[in-house]
Formats: C-alpha cells, sequence, structure tokens
C-alpha cells in the first residue's frame, strides 16, 4: 500500500476533544445560565451539524446573551489543538501528501477553529456536515470526500476516532484507522511514521 493523500477528521483528532457537545458546549452555556435540558441542547446542537442550522440560531435559542458574536468567539477559544498535527501537517506537505478534512461540524464552527489555528493553508480541501447536511458515517458523505481526491479510494488513508465512522470508510474503499490510545494508531507521531513508510 502506498498513500497518496490523507484525510482527517477534526473532534479527537485534530482537536483533542472527542465529544465537544458533552464536555464543551453543555458546561459552557450552563455557566452562561441556559436552563435547556441536556436533551434539548443536544437537538440544537444535531440541527447546526447535521442540518445546517446557523450557529447563531443555537446561541439565541440556549437563552445565552449573544452579544453580536462575543459568546461564540469566547466558547471557541476553549479547543486546542492535539499537539503534533502542525508537525504532522508539515510532514505531509514536505512528502507532497495532500490532506482533507471529513468532520461532522458546525459549519461556522469549524472554519472560526481554522483560522483560529491557522491550519487552513495545510488543507486541499474540507468537507464538513453542516454545509453539506450529511453526517458521517453515512456513505453518501464519504462519497463527497472521494470526488476531492487526486487518486483512487485505496491510496487515501482515513483517520478518525470512531470505529463506525472507520468501518464506513473502508466501506467507501478508503483506507481507514482508527486514531486513539490502544487502537490502530496513537499520536500525530505514530500517524506520520504509518504513512510515510508506505511510500519506502
Amino acid at each position: 500500500m502506498t498513500l497518496s493523500a490523507v484525510a482527517l477528521d477534526a473532534m479527537g483528532v485534530i482537536y483533542p476533544v472527542a465529544d465537544d457537545l458533552r464536555d464543551l458546549l453543555i458546561p459552557y452555556v450552563r455557566t452562561r445560565g441556559s436552563e435547556l435540558t441536556d436533551d434539548e441542547l443536544v437537538e440544537l446542537f444535531r440541527a447546526c451539524y447535521r442540518h445546517g442550522m446557523p450557529a447563531r440560531e443555537l446561541w439565541q435559542q440556549t437563552g445565552c446573551d449573544w452579544e453580536d458574536g462575543a459568546l461564540e468567539t469566547d466558547f471557541l477559544a476553549l479547543y486546542e489543538l492535539r499537539p503534533g498535527v502542525i508537525e504532522f501537517l508539515q510532514a505531509m506537505r514536505s512528502a507532497g501528501i495532500p490532506v482533507y478534512g471529513l468532520s461532522n461540524d458546525v459549519a461556522e464552527w469549524a472554519i472560526a477553529r481554522r483560522k483560529s489555528f491557522g491550519i487552513d493553508e495545510y488543507f486541499e480541501g474540507w468537507v464538513i456536515s453542516g454545509d453539506v447536511k450529511l453526517y458521517k458515517p453515512d456513505p453518501a458523505i464519504y462519497s463527497l470526500l472521494l470526488a476531492m481526491l487526486p487518486c483512487p479510494p485505496e491510496d487515501c488513508l482515513f483517520v478518525d476516532d470512531s470505529q463506525a465512522n472507520v468501518e464506513a470508510a473502508r466501506t467507501s474503499g478508503l483506507q481507514a484507522v482508527r486514531f486513539a490510545p490502544d487502537a490502530d494508531v496513537e499520536g500525530f507521531a505514530g500517524l506520520q511514521t504509518l504513512v510515510l513508510a508506505s511510500r519506502l
């Protein structure tokens, strides 16, 4: 197997937090006075990342003070990049291996994070569920990634922290590994070794 492209999930891979709804959003809106139940917040979040509802509507419906986006900026500052991701992206660029993103995410938040961390320059393209109104593990969202690739599906490695998403990627013809402790590959150093070793 010689890998000619890589596609990365965002939550749990590029960003360490795997469940940003429960680990970041729900605790955050609680501190800002939202009285919605967890189930109601789940439905709002799903409306954004699955069906493309604007993030502004989510904030307004939480009952928090929107303040022309200041609340969202404050919330997005809670995200961090996983250690090693920049070095990995630079190594892929040096090796001439294009990198793509495929993520279940709120469209506006995905863009804002990438700009904040300055990582967009390393990616050839993105498929974001909130943009396309499809979400993993639906095979249709993988088809959108396949249409972007400069190589056959079997020459692209997809990396996700969800086993269900990995299996769906394999069904779509992609190579795929689970990125998590005690899984197929752990950390970006290990991922870099895996990708570059395929080209020797």
